[in-house]
């Protein structure tokens, strides 16, 4: 709601021309109804779910795995052990591609301003000022007084999760970050 509230004052992408930037045809997907996508969420074949991409089943599914593994509790050890170790090794995996990441974006911020001319970043700085004043009200008014209820210091909070913040600023994403931020949270 934080940034909705500054989008809808500052209003940061009014004139940004996209017709400049734009590569490809945009095709609107079909709008389902609720019943659809509740139906759809359970995967008929999970590994299928898997290799189409549909993470919606894919996170339905993994919550069944978990809740069975956790009902089942020393049985079923090894397969826990398993996953733990298969996630260790995802979560390493990440952290290692995501060092090249601002690599990968400076690259392709570089074709971009060469093929269209350095004004087509200009309007954006606009939008990403906007963007880190909603962040940083969201950390104001939001995190801070949540870590002072959970009884930790706000320099320690951020001391805590500084390492996921500069790798979600540094590649623009929360997803890139995950993995590094559940590290940082188990640490707090």
């Amino acid at each position: 709601s934080i940034a909705l509230a500054v989008g809808t004052i500052v209003k940061p992408g009014l004139g940004l021309d996209t017709a400049a930037i734009q590569t490809q045809d945009v095709t609107v997907a079909e709008s389902t109804t609720l019943t659809e996508t509740l139906l759809n969420i359970i995967p008929t074949n999970p590994i299928g779910a898997l290799a189409n991409g549909t993470m919606l089943q894919v996170i339905v599914f993994a919550l069944f795995v978990g809740i069975i593994l956790a009902k089942l509790g020393e049985r079923v050890e090894v397969v826990s052990n398993f996953f733990a170790q298969f996630n260790d090794i995802m979560m390493e995996m990440t952290n290692m591609v995501m060092m090249y990441a601002p690599i990968g974006v400076f690259g392709l911020m570089a074709f971009t301003v060469s093929n269209h001319g350095l004004s087509v970043l200009l309007p954006l700085i606009k939008l990403v000022g906007v963007m880190y004043l909603a962040c940083l009200a969201q950390i104001l008014i939001v995190y801070l007084p949540c870590v002072k209820i959970a009884g930790l210091t706000p320099s320690r909070f951020l001391k805590g999760v500084s390492e996921p913040l500069m790798i979600a600023f540094t590649t623009c994403s929360s997803a890139a970050a995950l993995s590094s931020n559940l590290l940082s949270v188990q640490k707090l």
